[in-house]
């Protein structure tokens, strides 16, 4: 849309889009109740994703466009306007949000349910870490579902129950902490050749770079193509991995992967990197005359910052995770589809108080309420 909340040029009707939307509008309603609830849950349930969804292939298309136009051909059921070609065909994260929440909606559509499962969960390998991988290795598509669904006490899916007996489970959390350790340690091996990445400036993933153009396809190993990577380094993704990094609910702050990321952007960049809603959206280190030569994007885009924000929040205190799980048709779509699925543990969620402004110690962290359990990654 544009600022006048109309539609921007010939700009689609996006699924991934919509899903964010929805989630963000449901954990608002969570948090507030009353009319904002009423508001969220009158959304919520207009959605009608069993439009978008291919009855043949069991995937969701990606957008819709009134006018046909490239890319757009696919008449939808009632013969308005035109699906996109393209269908979510490979695991990322928006299409787990969109297939959950299009659960959430319809859990009695038997094709609705087994969408999850409609596409090939290829295992690829980089170095020691083993991924079901998306199709560029682009962080952000490990990252998005992260920031609502709160993977981590879900457990793995279950295809079996959804009639897909030949379909491996996958635990997506576990799925994600690897392929961001396997991001970060392809960053730290391209090092020598781009000197934008190292131990602590990591996080391949879409932004813009400080040229102004949209690199999208930013990505690192494992991926179902060779990975592209210029030495464009977005700050956000390393950023929005806190949560997912955190390897035990004792943990120092200052021994998370990803607060050593925004400790060291805010702590080298700051000058050139950092404005009114913090980091922009990329850098570049480039080689000139056997100089180091940094150059930094004045731009923010609002999907990027979002998730940083959000998943900062979610190491902090779950915020977003207790709200938007706490949503009756939400929780009774996670346990259709993650029957393990286990309420108590990350109940009593340590509670982090920092600022960057003045990097904290140990003891600034609160710790986990004495008593409570709390799950840990291996």
């Amino acid at each position: 849309m544009d600022a006048g909340g109309q539609r921007a040029g010939i700009s689609e009707v996006s699924t991934a889009d919509m899903a964010l939307f929805v989630a963000g509008a449901l954990t608002a309603g969570q948090y507030f109740g009353g009319r904002v609830r009423s508001l969220a849950d009158q959304l919520f349930r207009g959605v009608h994703w069993g439009y978008f969804l291919d009855q043949e292939t069991g995937q969701f298309h990606h957008a819709w466009k009134p006018e046909q136009a490239g890319g757009y051909s696919v008449l939808p059921s009632d013969a308005h306007g035109w699906l996109s070609t393209l269908e979510w065909d490979r695991p990322t994260d928006e299409v787990l949000l969109i297939a959950l929440l299009a659960l959430a909606h319809d859990p009695s559509n038997p094709e609705i349910r087994q969408s999850l499962y409609r596409w090939p969960r290829v295992k690829r390998h980089y170095q020691s870490y083993t991924v079901i991988s998306s199709y560029v290795g682009s962080l952000f598509t490990y990252l998005v579902g992260h920031v609502f669904f709160d993977f981590e006490v879900m457990g793995a899916d279950d295809p079996t129950a959804a009639g897909m007996t030949a379909v491996e489970p996958v635990n997506w959390f576990l799925n994600t902490q690897r392929a961001i350790l396997a991001n970060r340690q392809f960053a730290i091996d391209q090092s020598d050749a781009h000197p934008s990445f190292g131990p602590s400036q990591w996080g391949l993933s879409a932004c813009y770079r400080p040229n102004g153009t949209y690199f999208g396809t930013n990505g690192a190993a494992p991926a179902e193509d060779p990975p592209m990577f210029d030495g464009t380094l977005p700050p956000y993704a390393a950023i929005s991995t806190m949560p997912l990094v955190r390897l035990s609910p004792e943990e120092p702050l200052q021994q998370n992967l990803g607060f050593q990321a925004l400790r060291q952007y805010y702590g080298q960049h700051f000058d050139g990197l950092w404005g009114d809603y913090g980091p922009r959206d990329s850098f570049m280190i480039t080689r000139k005359n056997e100089q180091l030569v940094t150059s930094y994007t004045q731009r923010y885009v609002g999907i990027d910052v979002g998730p940083e924000v959000l998943m900062i929040e979610n190491y902090r205190t779950r915020l977003i995770h207790r709200f938007f799980m706490s949503h009756p048709d939400i929780l009774a779509a996670v346990r259709m589809q993650f029957p393990t699925y286990d309420p108590r543990i990350n109940q009593f969620p340590a509670v982090v108080n920092w600022d960057v402004h003045t990097v904290p110690d140990d003891k600034q962290i609160t710790a986990l309420a004495p008593g409570a359990e709390h799950n840990t990654a291996p």
